[in-house]
């Protein structure tokens, strides 16, 4: 999947802009991008790891301030009680909802860094 999204990125002019990362289980490995990251795309993702508390957490540490995530979760795998469960992890990580957002077949959601 991620091959694919660099081919696609490389195809209009985006993957100098684009870090794409394998998400491990029990961490991130994004040490070397704490506090520099603007946007994070979490999409169907969240649903797929054991631990989402360390995806959140790790997330925040990397994000600028004012960095936001799309988050968005497919409605025929993820309950919206499980989605309203992960954002209230990202809540208590630190992040806020800046957006309920309308994405087709998701439940979605944009979280700011504060």
């Amino acid at each position: 999947m991620l091959d694919k999204l660099m081919v696609r990125a490389k195809r209009r002019n985006l993957s100098e802009i684009i870090s794409p990362v394998l998400i491990k289980s029990d961490s991130l490995d994004f040490k070397e991008f704490e506090n520099s990251i603007d946007f994070t795309l979490l999409f169907a993702v969240i649903h797929e790891v054991p631990e989402p508390r360390i995806v959140f957490r790790e997330i925040y540490k990397a994000m600028k301030n004012g960095g936001k995530i799309l988050f968005a979760e497919p409605v025929g795998h993820v309950s919206i009680e499980s989605f309203n469960n992960s954002v209230a992890i990202a809540d208590e990580v630190g992040f806020k909802i800046k957006e309920t957002m309308k994405i087709s077949g998701s439940h979605s959601v944009l979280l700011e860094k504060p």
